[in-house]
């Protein structure tokens, strides 16, 4: 987390007596808001104009300044990206800011690395974000997986180092699924054609879907959960058309929500709560900044992206209340 703590425009109430008329202003406004939202949890209010130049920044500094003297963690959050008067006054012009997080961070990864340093939750968030389709392996001493995703969705997990005695075929010839005629004739294909028992199985029409289904969601369930387990290691991602994937399991799995329950606490997300972190400016006790970014081309596209909701979800984990500086919202008026 950056220091800066030159406040060049921007008054804030640091800079008047505590019995002033403009202090007394922005501590009653803090007192209405607060009784407004009484029996609800308050984490992010938005400010707004209906124009230009009427004092919109002011207000999100000097309430946010008020509310962080309560004792309160509190961001403000450049959102006028078109005018960001905020990060303008408070940070420096290479600041990565929002748009660099969503764009340079969220919108970019390495094909290979270590685990530690980005986390199997970071990978699957950031193949989410840039909706990519290929093959992510991840290997540890132990363990071997292959995650296969179509436009950022997890289709298809595959543990390469289950037991062989743990295989598919052979547990749907314990279940009497399949007979041991159709066990050799499954495993015969495989060893001339290389493909998966699963892709095999499902496309030779051998068991029932309602057979083959419970087994699958046995074999995600136990895939996924040596997934979660996977601190140490090395991950690869190559990219593949979608026609290279052999299977795709989402009519007979929900996998994404497997994927979910199988995280029954909070993402491991070293990564992007790193890089996160690196952008927030801290500008005097309990008052910090995330500032807008460089300007982008398609301001609304990226406040509305599936980014943005993210990054908002983990900066209400990190703060007790964000305040928002926005664009001014037009009115029309009808003589």
């Amino acid at each position: 987390m950056k220091k800066k703590v030159d406040i060049k425009t921007i008054p804030l109430l640091k800079n008047y007596t505590s019995h002033s008329r403009f202090a007394e202003a922005y501590r009653t406004l803090r007192t209405n808001i607060q009784f407004s939202v009484m029996d609800k949890k308050f984490k992010m209010l938005l400010v707004t104009s209906a124009g230009a130049s009427e004092g919109k920044t002011s207000t999100v500094a000097n309430l946010s300044f008020t509310l962080a003297q309560t004792g309160k963690r509190v961001l403000m959050l450049d959102a006028d990206m078109r005018r960001p008067s905020l990060s303008k006054s408070l940070s420096d012009s290479d600041t990565t800011g929002i748009t660099g997080l969503l764009s340079n961070f969220f919108g970019t990864m390495p094909d290979q690395g270590n685990l530690g340093e980005i986390g199997v939750d970071d990978l699957v968030r950031l193949l989410g974000f840039q909706k990519k389709t290929g093959l992510l392996t991840i290997k540890s001493d132990q363990d071997e997986l292959d995650l296969f995703f179509i436009n950022g969705v997890m289709k298809d997990i595959f543990l390469r180092s289950r037991v062989a005695d743990k295989d598919l075929v052979n547990v749907l010839v314990l279940e009497n699924a399949l007979t041991k005629e159709q066990a050799r004739l499954v495993k015969s294909r495989h060893q001339d054609t290389g493909q998966r028992l699963e892709y095999i199985v499902v496309n030779m029409g051998l068991s029932s879907d309602e057979v083959l289904q419970g087994t699958l969601n046995m074999y995600v369930i136990e895939a996924l959960r040596v997934l979660s387990k996977m601190q140490q290691g090395e991950f690869f991602f190559r990219e593949l058309p979608e026609s290279n994937m052999e299977l795709n399991i989402s009519e007979l799995v929900d996998l994404p929500k497997l994927y979910k329950q199988a995280h029954s606490g909070r993402e491991e997300l070293p990564y992007l709560e790193g890089r996160i972190e690196d952008a927030v400016i801290e500008i005097s006790d309990n008052l910090f900044l995330l500032a807008s970014g460089p300007l982008p081309p398609n301001p609304s596209e990226i406040l509305g992206s599936s980014r943005m909701e993210f990054l908002l979800e983990h900066l209400q984990n990190m703060f007790d209340v964000i305040i928002i500086d926005s664009p001014p919202i037009p009115v029309s008026y009808k003589h």
